[in-house]
């Protein structure tokens, strides 16, 4: 008798850790980062510091993020790429002045900006003239830490 009560004991406890263990599961997939490809950052997404064209996108709560994206726009060159400097020219100027644009002011002191734009050949096939912007520290690279640094 003693048996199956410890028994029967051990069956509710594991169907308890289950059940904890699979709810778990679900809480934290709502949270959990995602990984997009650069260019298809969304205006109000936070990321951790991109170490390749694949970044993580986390909750802006999450101190460690590093960029926030501000807006994604066309630079206006349409599929005929001009030179790099132009480009950086171009995506300078059009992240300035969204700032600008959205918030009312400029980007403050001790943060800056960081824009991408698509690399010649499948990726501008793909993405034409789209510029994202996200702020970041300037001109030091870190954590911006928890909460929105934009506005």
């Amino acid at each position: 008798m003693v048996g199956l009560r410890g028994r029967r004991f051990a069956w509710v406890g594991f169907a308890a850790v289950v059940v904890c263990a699979f709810t778990g599961s679900f809480a934290s997939a709502t949270v959990a980062p995602k990984k997009v490809f650069y260019l298809e950052l969304k205006v109000g997404q936070c990321a951790l510091r991109p170490h390749s064209k694949i970044l993580r996108v986390v909750p802006c709560s999450n101190p460690n993020h590093s960029l926030e994206t501000y807006a994604a726009l066309h630079g206006g060159w349409g599929t005929t790429l001009p030179t790099h400097a132009a480009l950086v020219s171009i995506a300078t100027s059009t992240c300035r002045s969204a700032y600008q644009r959205r918030f009312g002011h400029p980007i403050r002191s001790g943060y800056g900006f960081e824009f991408f734009f698509a690399d010649p050949g499948s990726e501008t096939k793909k993405y034409g003239d789209r510029v994202n912007c996200s702020l970041r520290l300037w001109p030091s690279y870190g954590a911006l830490g928890a909460g929105r640094h934009t506005g």
